[in-house]
C-alpha cells in the first residue's frame, strides 16, 4: 500500500506558523539581561521584523477578495477588520495600501519586504504617490517613488509627510509650478462663483 502523501502548506503559512512558534519560545525570556548593545540589536532587528511581516500580511490582503467574498463582507478591509479584530478604518486604510502596493508601487512593497521602510512610512510615501497628477511622466514617477523610499532611511512618518508634500517640486519643478498656478486659478474661480450667487440673493 502505498502512503498517502499529507498535502503541504502554502510557503507563506509555513512561514507564518513557523515564525508564531519561533516567537512563542522566548514569551517568558526577560530582556532585562541583555546588554544594552543587545537590547538595541534586538530592538533593530525586530523594527525590521515587523516592517517584514506588515509587508506579507498586506501581500495576502491585495489577493483576499475571495476570502472576503466567501464570509459575506462587504469589501477586503471589511474582511480584514473582522478576521484581525481591528477598527474599520483601520483595516480599511490597509487594505487600500495593500492594493496600492500590490497594483502600482512595488519598489515600496520590496523595501517593505526587506525591512527597510515601516508600515507607517509606506502608507505617507503611497499618500504622496497617489497625489501626484495623472499625467506625470512614467519616469518621473518612478523617480519620484524612488526618492521617497530612499528618505526613509533617514526620515519619520511626520517628516516623510512634510516631504511629500513638496515632492513634485523636487522631481518636476515645471510641472510643479504649473499646477500651482492652475490650483490657484481654479480657487479664485470658487471664490468669484461664491461672491456671484450671494450677491444675486
Amino acid at each position: 500500500m502505498v502512503a498517502q502523501l499529507m498535502p503541504q502548506p502554502h510557503p507563506i503559512l509555513a512561514c507564518a506558523e513557523q515564525a508564531a512558534a519561533v516567537i512563542e519560545e522566548v514569551r517568558d525570556a526577560q530582556p532585562v539581561y541583555l546588554s544594552p548593545a543587545e537590547k538595541k540589536a534586538a530592538v533593530t532587528t525586530l523594527a525590521r521584523l515587523e516592517a517584514m511581516t506588515a509587508e506579507l500580511k498586506l501581500r495576502v490582503v491585495a489577493t483576499a477578495e475571495d476570502a472576503a467574498c466567501l464570509a459575506l463582507a462587504r469589501d477586503t478591509g471589511a474582511w480584514l477588520a473582522s478576521v484581525t479584530k481591528a477598527d474599520f478604518p483601520v483595516s480599511r486604510a490597509q487594505a487600500r495600501l495593500a492594493d496600492a502596493l500590490d497594483r502600482r508601487w512595488q519598489r515600496v512593497a520590496a523595501a517593505m519586504a526587506d525591512g527597510t521602510v515601516s508600515l507607517p512610512q509606506a502608507q505617507v510615501v503611497v499618500d504622496a504617490l497617489d497625489a501626484l497628477p495623472d499625467h506625470l511622466d512614467p519616469a518621473l514617477v518612478s523617480d519620484a517613488e524612488a526618492r521617497m523610499v530612499g528618505y526613509c532611511e533617514e526620515f519619520r512618518p511626520s517628516e516623510l509627510r512634510r516631504l511629500g508634500r513638496h515632492l513634485l517640486e523636487v522631481v518636476a519643478p515645471e510641472i510643479a509650478e504649473a499646477e500651482l498656478a492652475k490650483r490657484l486659478e481654479d480657487e479664485e474661480q470658487r471664490a468669484r462663483q461664491k461672491t456671484s450667487l450671494r450677491s444675486r440673493v
